[in-house]
């Protein structure tokens, strides 16, 4: 179906459109649209030059168009929130920057553990966003490759439940042996009914 759904910037600045991609391509064809004129096809997208959007040897309004993900912002390590990916698919987070290093300092972020900034598209690892010298957490992160240049638009599924042992965002099970949200055994102990969490592990609330 062809959607009305181009837009592009007169010389005025005035928003034309919407239009659709074959009445688009026979201005085209007609020397009617110059190459630096701004165009777009979706609202949340900035008017960008035709010959961008269509780079040699694609075809003006006949090639898919290169979509160039917007730069990724770099915030203080401070600042940075972050999701993971658990063994179920589903996506757990907002984390600080602190509760991560936590958690990774005792070892409870496995290696291939996806994860991201919520400023990203793309899932990474911890090693990806820290390499070597670097300190997981604590040092700025690099931008992995996967959010330089090609970004990952999966769309995860949203957590279904809250964990118990008081934590609200996935880390834990209230009974031993049991996996957490990442799918590897936590280290807890049971005394007087109630679930405790070793040194190792995330303090939580009151038990529920």
């Amino acid at each position: 179906q062809d959607e009305e759904c181009w837009e592009y910037l007169d010389p005025n600045k005035v928003k034309r459109g919407p239009f659709s991609r074959s009445r688009m391509l026979v201005w085209y064809q007609h020397k009617m649209l110059p190459e630096e004129l701004g165009v777009r096809f979706e609202d949340r997208m900035p008017f960008t030059p035709i010959k961008e959007l269509f780079p040699p040897p694609l075809k003006p309004f006949e090639s898919r168009p290169v979509v160039k993900p917007p730069p990724v912002k770099d915030i203080p390590i401070e600042a940075c929130q972050w999701q993971y990916m658990d063994t179920k698919g589903n996506l757990q987070g907002p984390f600080s920057s602190q509760q991560m290093a936590l958690w990774n300092q005792h070892n409870m972020l496995p290696k291939t553990l996806r994860l991201r900034r919520t400023i990203d598209t793309a899932f990474s690892t911890v090693d990806e966003y820290f390499p070597a010298p670097s300190t997981a957490f604590k040092s700025q992160p690099v931008v992995p490759a996967a959010n330089a240049g090609k970004a990952s638009y999966e769309t995860p599924k949203p957590a279904e439940k809250k964990a118990q042992c008081g934590s609200t965002q996935g880390i834990g099970r209230c009974s031993f042996g049991q996996l957490g949200a990442f799918g590897f055994p936590l280290r807890q102990r049971h005394s007087r009914g109630t679930c405790q969490r070793s040194a190792g592990d995330v303090a939580g609330g009151e038990e529920r």
